[in-house]
C-alpha cells in the first residue's frame, strides 16, 4: 500500500499508474506504508512506463514482507548471506568472514617460460618535453 498524493493505493488499483505519472511531473515523493511512518519512494519513468522504485539505501527501512525491502545479497553458490557477515565456531575456535562481494574462480594461465626471444634494448617516445633543471 502507498500514499500517492494523498490517497491511499495499491499496485492493482486502476488509478495506480495515473497516479504515479501524476506525481512524478509534480515532483512529489509518494510513501510506502508498509510502515507506520511511511517510507519515501521515488517515480522513474521508463519509456512510456511509470515505476515506483525505493530510494537510494532505504531498502532496509522497509518491512520483511515489502517487496521494496533490500534482500540480502546472494553468496556462493547462490546461498543467502546469513544475518552476520562474521560467523565464530566455539568448537573449533575457526571464524568465517563473508564478503559482500562475490568471488570468482579463474582458472590458471600458463605463462611462456621460453625467455630465448627476450628483447635487450629498451625504447620510449616521452610523452613530456625533459626537466629542464629549474
Amino acid at each position: 500500500m502507498y500514499l500517492i498524493d494523498g490517497q491511499r493505493l495499491d499496485a492493482v488499483d486502476p488509478r495506480f499508474d495515473q497516479a504515479l505519472a501524476e506525481v512524478h511531473t509534480a515532483l512529489l515523493r509518494p510513501l510506502c506504508l508498509c510502515r507506520s511512518t511511511g517510507i519515501p519512494m521515488y517515480v522513474a519513468r521508463l519509456g512510456g512506463d511509470y515505476l515506483l522504485k525505493r530510494m537510494p539505501y532505504t531498502g532496509s527501512q522497509h518491512a520483511p514482507a515489502c517487496p521494496s525491502y533490500e534482500l540480502p545479497p546472494d553468496v556462493l553458490e547462490g546461498e543467502r548471506a546469513a544475518d552476520s557477515a562474521v560467523v565464530e565456531n566455539p568448537d573449533t575456535g575457526l571464524t568465517t568472514v563473508r564478503l559482500g562481494l562475490a568471488l570468482s574462480r579463474w582458472e590458471a594461465r600458463a605463462v611462456d617460460r621460453n625467455f630465448s626471444d627476450q628483447v635487450n634494448s629498451v625504447s620510449s617516445s616521452p610523452s613530456c618535453p625533459p626537466d629542464s633543471g629549474a
